[in-house]
């Protein structure tokens, strides 16, 4: 996963292609032995919708 910044010309560059955006910080702790299975768990959560 590549970490990008959102800048508030490219939020309003998105709005007025009609893309919906929802911004999301959080942070997680995870155990080692269950590292592979959340990475993947997130990926789904954090995919674009076209």
């Amino acid at each position: 996963m590549t970490d990008q910044l959102l800048t508030n010309q490219s939020i309003k560059a998105a709005e007025k292609k009609g893309i919906t955006m929802k911004i999301v910080n959080a942070k997680f702790t995870i155990k080692p032995e269950k590292r592979e299975n959340f990475l993947e768990d997130i990926l789904n959560l954090t995919q674009i919708v076209k």
